[in-house]
């Protein structure tokens, strides 16, 4: 009985302590403008030094923070235009090479029509397929309308000499790389050395010759016998002080692994 009247007078005394609480906030709201009113002028230039710091603090961290937000946005329309631009690059230049090969093939119809013109074979599978050092182009004796003869030339864009016609299927035909010679006459630099090549495989050859030759890395080197084409250049020359010659790495300009399209010529022209 005593312990439920003490908390009964403490809820009263707290329910009590509320109400003042709430009453002094409404008193202090309507009389606080009429008491404080006089104060207020030399409250404000006590306090605005304060409010003018806080609002100077404020408006530069909204000045930063807007540099900022601008920053991005532009560095983002940059990468935006920079990417159409690149894009449009892209687009012309494939434009023009598209333009460019359709060019250059409608002036090589020789599987068509003209016979002066060379046999246009394009390639089914490459080196990396076929075995034996041979090719597989798209031509053979049922979609031809000029005839065609192993032996003759394959070239490949460039003037380059990648291989000679070795078998003509009846809507194929192998070629088989130049590289796979085992002796082929050659000529190298503008002295025009003579030599005898050994084909190593994959458009790569060896030579060798007296140390005393003069050969220089990049040197051209020709095949005389097959319309002066171009083979490939000097690569690599290597001396051995035991040795009395030097050995050369002849390499093909032309990447096998990415042919498109051949050009076949008679020997004879």
């Amino acid at each position: 009985m005593f312990r439920s009247n003490h908390y009964q007078l403490q809820r009263k005394k707290l329910i009590w302590k509320v109400v003042s609480f709430l009453l002094v906030l409404v008193i202090i709201y309507f009389l606080g403008g009429v008491i404080l009113r006089p104060a207020s002028g030399p409250l404000n230039l006590a306090f605005r030094p304060i409010w003018w710091g806080s609002e100077g603090i404020f408006s530069g961290g909204q000045a930063i923070f807007d540099f900022f937000r601008d920053k991005n946005q532009l560095a983002v329309e940059n990468r935006r235009l920079q990417e159409e631009n690149n894009n449009l690059k892209i687009k012309l230049l494939a434009s023009s090479q598209t333009e460019s090969s359709n060019d250059y093939f409608r002036s090589l119809l020789g599987r068509l029509k003209d016979n002066n013109l060379p046999i246009v074979g394009e390639l089914i599978f490459l080196p990396n397929f076929i075995p034996y050092q041979t090719l597989l182009i798209d031509v053979g004796k049922n979609n031809l309308s000029q005839a065609m003869k192993p032996g003759d030339l394959a070239v490949a864009t460039g003037g380059v000499l990648v291989g000679r016609v070795a078998e003509i299927g009846a809507w194929y035909s192998k070629v088989r790389l130049i590289s796979a010679e085992e002796n082929l006459s050659v000529m190298i630099g503008p002295k025009n050395v003579p030599a005898l090549a050994l084909g190593a495989g994959a458009g790569n050859f060896k030579i060798s010759l007296p140390k005393d030759t003069v050969i220089t890395i990049g040197d051209r080197v020709l095949a005389p016998l097959y319309n002066n084409l171009l083979i490939g250049t000097v690569r690599n020359i290597s001396k051995n002080p035991s040795q009395p010659n030097q050995e050369i790495l002849i390499k093909t300009p032309v990447n096998l692994w990415q042919l498109k399209w051949l050009e076949i010529y008679d020997a004879k022209t």
